[in-house]
């Protein structure tokens, strides 16, 4: 029966769905949330009270407390004086301040003597001396003293008639005194006379209550829940006399009394059960008005959504063209707007994800046919041996480097193009191009094996008929397996590092910087002259050649790698085998980049020279 009944409801119009589906959605959707709103409200409402009877309770002992340091610190300040000071006016300006009552001092070597003693009766100023013994609240309670002894420091209080009394004890280990002082605790009957929804009291766990502005007789037995399993503070419920109480407590450390704050259930939660009654009013409105403004809204909600779908449905069929009619100014009128709008972006960003897909491949080629311009990883002759390293920071970049052994000499190039993507790489392909022709005009003119800065300024010809727009720095270095020399030219790149090998351990005065060779960048000028260099490489001298990618790289903290890290890298590993001393500086500088990606191309390359 309600599968037909599904069935007929399906083939009502539109405004008929919205009307019985919008109705039928906000009758249960008020059914089902509304109580789960109200059992929210309460849990709130619950926390709110529970700490604020336990903020209350932890306000009481708060001040409690201070207020017993501070009479501990004040009897610790007349401990310190001599016995004649108590005869002085200054003592009972300090007597006043403090509501010192009592003030006696023992010697103990075995058993008591008293050193001193002294009553101030004027602290009683808030109570009448006339129907007061004063030397009943100012008793000693000798049977104490052992116990006081033990614990070093004690403190108490109680009451004598209507006189709350704090009672403070403290032993001096060094000069075995005991000081005894009694003080009158109004500060603490204040505490307990303040306007405030809670009934505040102070009781110790024998069930005796010192202050209390309740009237509610509690009961002894829940002292056991509020002082065990070792809990400090809380909030529990309890039913007296028929009545549900909420009793926030805080423990009063180191002495066994409890800050009190209790307050009616009832009277709690008055205001939340009033504003319940209100929420529910109120919802049964809004639930009303909705359903009333739903009616009038239907049909014109329908024609709209009526050409939305229409114009859905062509865009499925690849109809982007299609475009829906405005028929008002409201939100659907946006929507219809919107949807013009996609639809025209949608024709946009098709020829747009042609394109960029033309340009992807284009571009995957072009780092396809780059990667083919660089040597394997690893070059060996017979006198030195050569690794490289390189990664871009695009998908073509603008560093190069490469090797050819011509005759019996071995050249060696690095280079970095102005910035890095397609146009730098279309110059490190005219450089690979010139490197590939060397072996051919070297034969023709083998003069230039002897000289580098000849051969750079085949570089730069062909460089600087690019345009000129791109420039290139160049470093070259040829070696010599006769005369075992490195002959190098620079036109502006980062001068190479040659470490000479010894026996000790590495320093950094070990590393030479080939400084005596430069020249202007490949494509600033149309003949210019390039300074050459000579030197020596030992059996197992290693020459190490970079462009700024690595030096310049910086971590997330946007500081640069320098310098004197890659150099303090080269000393860790230059002892190592070509290949390890290759991936342990590559190593190093991941480490302090961390995960951050380098703004420019990174190019490293280990030439180290063979043992004879």
């Amino acid at each position: 029966m309600l599968k037909d009944f599904l069935k007929k409801a399906f083939q009502f119009s539109i405004r008929t769905k919205i009307l019985f589906l919008g109705t039928g959605v906000i009758a249960l959707s008020y059914a089902t949330y509304l109580p789960y709103i109200l059992n929210t409200f309460l849990s709130d409402k619950r926390s709110y009270i529970y700490d604020s009877a336990l903020s209350e309770s932890h306000e009481i002992q708060l001040k409690i407390t201070q207020l017993l340091e501070g009479k501990q610190t004040d009897l610790l300040a007349f401990s310190l004086q001599d016995l004649s000071y108590f005869q002085t006016d200054e003592f009972k300006k300090a007597a006043m301040k403090t509501t010192l009552l009592q003030y006696e001092r023992y010697s103990f070597d075995g058993g008591f003597k008293k050193l001193g003693s002294t009553v101030y009766e004027p602290a009683l100023r808030n109570h009448s001396l006339e129907k007061i013994n004063v030397e009943e609240i100012t008793l000693t309670p000798w049977e104490q003293f052992p116990a006081m002894i033990a614990k070093k420091k004690s403190i108490d209080f109680t009451h004598f008639g209507s006189i709350p009394v704090i009672r403070t004890f403290y032993f001096n280990e060094t000069n075995k005194t005991l000081h005894y002082g009694v003080f009158v605790g109004d500060e603490i009957a204040d505490q307990f006379s303040r306007n405030s929804s809670f009934s505040n009291s102070l009781m110790n766990l024998n069930g005796t209550i010192f202050e209390t502005s309740s009237k509610i007789q509690i009961p002894i037995t829940i002292l056991d829940k509020l002082s065990g399993g070792g809990i400090s503070e809380g909030v529990i419920g309890q039913e007296i006399d028929g009545k549900n109480y909420l009793i926030a407590f805080s423990k009063i450390a180191p002495d066994d009394w409890l800050a009190l704050s209790v307050i009616n259930e009832e009277e709690a939660y008055k205001v939340a059960h009033f504003l319940l009654k209100r929420t529910i009013a109120f919802a049964g409105i809004i639930i009303s008005l909705a359903i009333i403004f739903g009616t009038l809204l239907a049909k014109s909600l329908t024609n709209p959504i009526d050409d939305l779908v229409e114009g859905t449905d062509q865009i499925s069929k690849g109809n982007f063209n299609h475009f829906i009619p405005k028929r008002n100014e409201d939100e659907l009128g946006q929507l219809a707007d919107s949807f013009n709008y996609m639809s025209k972006e949608l024709l946009r960003y098709i020829e747009e994800v042609k394109e960029k897909t033309r340009m992807e491949n284009e571009l995957a080629v072009a780092q396809l046919v780059q990667n083919s311009f660089f040597p394997d990883k690893k070059v060996i002759t017979e006198s030195i041996s050569v690794v490289g390293h390189y990664a871009s920071a695009s998908e073509c970049g603008g560093d190069w480097w490469g090797t050819r052994t011509i005759q019996d000499k071995t050249l060696l190039f690095i280079a970095d193009a102005t910035g890095h993507g397609v146009p730098a790489a279309l110059i490190t392909a005219t450089a690979n191009c010139v490197a590939n022709l060397l072996p051919q005009i070297c034969e023709e003119h083998p003069e230039l094996l002897d000289s580098p800065g000849k051969i750079l300024d085949y570089f730069n010809s062909a460089v600087y008929k690019v345009g000129g727009k791109i420039l290139m720095t160049f470093f070259i270095g040829i070696y010599d397996k006769k005369t075992q020399t490195l002959k190098y030219a620079n036109a502006s790149h980062n001068p190479p590092y040659l470490y000479r090998f010894n026996d000790q351990e590495p320093q950094k005065s070990d590393i030479t910087l080939l400084l005596d060779a430069e020249g202007e960048r490949l494509g600033h000028i149309e003949n210019p002259k390039y300074t050459e260099g000579t030197t020596r490489m030992n059996d197992q001298d290693v020459l190490v050649m970079i462009t700024d990618g690595i030096v310049e790289a910086e971590n997330h903290d946007k500081k640069a790698y320098g310098e004197r890290r890659f150099i303090k890298s080269i000393l860790s590993h230059v002892k190592s085998t070509p290949e390890d001393m290759l991936g342990g500086i590559i190593k190093d500088a991941e480490e302090f980049l961390a995960g951050a990606k380098p703004d420019d191309d990174v190019t490293l390359i280990i030439a180290k020279r063979e043992a004879s």
